[in-house]
C-alpha cells in the first residue's frame, strides 16, 4: 500500500516539477516546497471528502433548527453547547460527538436518526 508521501513522490511532484511551478515572484519552486504543497493538495483532497458529511449534517441541523423556530443561541443553551461551536457544526467545519449528537437531539425533540435523515432535507 502507497503512503501519503509515496503518491505525492510519484504522481504529483513529477507532474508540478514539468508545469514549471512557480511562486508568486515567476521563480521556480524548490522540491521541498512543491512536497509540502503537494501534501497540502491531498490533504485538502481528502479533508473535502470527509467533510461532505460534515457539510451535510451541518446543513441538515441548521433547517431543522429554522423548522423549530429556535436560534442558534436558544439551541446552544438549551444542548449546553458554545454558540460558537453550534456555528461551527452547522457550516460543516466541525463534526460533532456523540455525546452532542445526543445533546442537540433532545433538545430539538427529535431522534438523533432525524438529525442524519438526509433525504428529507426540505
Amino acid at each position: 500500500m502507497m503512503t501519503e508521501a509515496d503518491t505525492c513522490r510519484k504522481y504529483v511532484l513529477p507532474k508540478l516539477y514539468e508545469a514549471g511551478f512557480n511562486d508568486d515572484h515567476g521563480r521556480t519552486v524548490c522540491p521541498c516546497s512543491l512536497r509540502r504543497t503537494a501534501s497540502t493538495i491531498i490533504l485538502g483532497e481528502m479533508r473535502m471528502k470527509e467533510n461532505s458529511l460534515c457539510l451535510s449534517f451541518g446543513k441538515k441541523l441548521s433547517i431543522l433548527r429554522n423548522r423549530k423556530g429556535v436560534t442558534q443561541e436558544q439551541l446552544a443553551e438549551a444542548s449546553g453547547l458554545s454558540i460558537d461551536f453550534l456555528s461551527l457544526i452547522e457550516r460543516g467545519r466541525r463534526a460533532p460527538s456523540f455525546k452532542t449528537l445526543e445533546q442537540l437531539s433532545k433538545a430539538l425533540g427529535l431522534s438523533v436518526r432525524d438529525l442524519f435523515d438526509f433525504e428529507n432535507e426540505e
